[in-house]
């Protein structure tokens, strides 16, 4: 196919990928009900091919605080340069 001549030449720093995002006026209740029903869906053996296809591994209950990291690695990337290349 199409990507079957790439090949992985580095990986990059480690860094929790985009929030799910939800309405702000959801209530803990509600947050904490979609929190569940994503966690079955990762853990429904009969999902297993949409979750490839989707190419989602997992799922991880995570605050501001663990972004920080994405954070960091722009600020590295700027320092780099990075602002100016893109």
């Amino acid at each position: 196919g199409l990507t079957d001549e790439l090949r992985i030449i580095a990986d990059g720093p480690v860094a929790p990928s985009l929030p799910y995002v939800t309405a702000v006026n959801r209530t803990p209740r509600q947050a904490e009900m979609i929190r569940r029903a994503l966690v079955c869906v990762c853990k429904d053996a009969t999902l297993k091919q949409a979750r490839e296809q989707l190419f989602l591994a997992g799922v991880a209950v995570m605050g501001r605080t663990d972004y920080q990291r994405v954070l960091d690695i722009e600020r590295q990337a700027d320092s780099f340069g990075y602002h100016q290349l893109a």
